[in-house]
């Protein structure tokens, strides 16, 4: 039979079991603590910076501003789309009518894209509008 002993030496061991000891909380600290708000209430329950609008300045008539713009029209309103909705919009309906893709890659090239990626910011209302008429739901 093989006998083997060992021997370690920690001479620090009871200082540091003793300020172990000394730190861990009571029963009690651990009982009575009040627990922490969630950080998630701090952000649902925030208030919304609120910023004034101002207000659209009109110029009166008679004046000179008034009298360069009088006569134009108002400029039409066009709807802002990302290319994520022009690209879905378009998948969509390729996948309902594939018979569309040849128009749709000659839309495509009206302004001057092979993709709809390669579709400049300032064309993506009206090409989302032509795929519209073609029955793109956007």
């Amino acid at each position: 039979m093989l006998e083997v002993n060992v021997n370690v030496r920690f001479p620090d061991l009871l200082e540091i079991l003793e300020q172990f000891k000394q730190n861990l909380p009571t029963l009690n600290d651990l009982v009575n603590r009040q627990p922490e708000p969630p950080v998630l209430n701090d952000l649902v329950n925030r208030q919304p910076e609120v910023t004034p609008t101002p207000e659209p300045s009109i110029a009166p008539p008679g004046s000179p501003a008034y009298e360069a713009t009088k006569d134009k029209p108002l400029a039409e309103t066009t709807p802002v789309f990302t290319l994520a909705q022009v690209a879905r919009a378009g998948a969509d309906l390729l996948t309902a009518k594939p018979a569309l893709q040849p128009k749709l890659i000659e839309t495509l090239g009206k302004y001057g894209a092979a993709t709809v990626v390669d579709l400049k910011p300032e064309h993506l209302a009206a090409f989302a509008d032509d795929i519209r008429k073609m029955g793109a739901k956007i």
